[in-house]
């Protein structure tokens, strides 16, 4: 009897949810442009400045895979996209010797490594009036990005260099140019989302509006001077709270019930947070720099994918 009962209450408890339960995937390519940057200053504050490396990915270029499961008014979804590893932007490395003076400047090609981004998402929906919803969302975003820089070139107005007494500007009459070689960058970016988002249906036409604010942030990142010997590594921690936001926009043509084009533009910013500087890749207090350093980002990204409803 007890087999009988407990075989009708899974019955019932797959039925319950066969009826409740939605499942799609969502395959999309995305055009990225980001910005990653780092500053060094002479002291334990940002008084000074002295040097500033900035990552700019003009046209990095990403596949991914979004998944996502609605239960009654519950959603939850999974986002995963890796960057296709062609060349994608320049780096720049720019250093003041002199208080005020730029003295040197470095251009690098960037070529895309092992570039990953995981994004989960928790929504409960509200539906409202004239096929209209608003969704509390709390989300949680990842991102690790390896890059390779090529040496482009270097101009320098070091007296080292240039045989005279003093320091000049990179991009004076008596600067020179130089040999050196390449920086790689590895980052990652952890970052705790709160956020509203906003849906409207119409016939043909599905828009969403979502804004994030994030409580907390942690950023980690190891920057490698190459030189003949090998080179020499740098890593640099910074975490802060409500220093970054990100707005997300979705288009979505309705082809059929189970069928959507999505067309989605999004950004992510984070304000200058301050850090702590090391030698070498490992955290440990005897390479602890009494230099500050800083870390900030903006990330532009226009993804297009087809949502099948399974």
């Amino acid at each position: 009897m007890k087999k009988i009962i407990l075989f009708f209450v899974v019955i019932n408890f797959n039925l319950l949810f066969a009826h409740n339960i939605s499942f799609s995937i969502r395959p999309f390519f995305s055009y990225n442009n980001d910005y990653l940057s780092y500053s060094i200053y002479e002291d334990d504050d940002d008084s000074r400045l002295n040097s500033r490396l900035d990552w700019c990915t003009s046209y990095l270029l990403k596949a991914g895979l979004e998944t996502k499961i609605e239960f009654s008014n519950w959603i939850l979804g999974l986002s995963n996209a890796a960057a296709l590893p062609f060349k994608c932007g320049k780096m720049y490395d720019s250093d003041w010797f002199t208080e005020g003076i730029k003295t040197d400047f470095q251009e690098d090609i960037l070529t895309a490594g092992f570039c990953y981004d995981l994004q989960f998402e928790l929504k409960y929906r509200f539906r409202l009036q004239n096929q209209f919803s608003i969704f509390p969302i709390f989300a949680y975003n990842y991102s690790y990005s390896s890059f390779k820089g090529d040496y482009l070139s270097c101009w320098t107005g070091r007296a080292g260099y240039t045989g005279l007494t003093d320091n000049y500007p990179w991009n004076s009459d008596v600067a020179v140019k130089v040999e050196r070689f390449g920086i790689d960058l590895y980052n990652n970016i952890s970052v705790f989302f709160l956020g509203a988002g906003f849906e409207k249906k119409f016939n043909r036409c599905q828009l969403n509006l979502d804004i994030y604010l994030s409580p907390f942030v942690f950023i980690s990142s190891i920057d490698h001077h190459l030189n003949e010997s090998g080179g020499r590594y740098y890593l640099l921690e910074q975490k802060a709270f409500f220093s970054s936001m990100r707005i997300d926009f979705s288009c979505a043509c309705i082809i059929n019930q189970k069928n959507k084009l999505i067309f989605s533009p999004d950004i992510c910013m984070c304000k200058k947070v301050m850090g702590e500087f090391y030698k070498g890749k490992e955290r440990n207090e005897d390479m602890l720099f009494d230099q500050a350093c800083s870390f900030r980002f903006y990330k532009f990204s226009f993804s297009f994918g087809w949502e099948i409803e399974l």
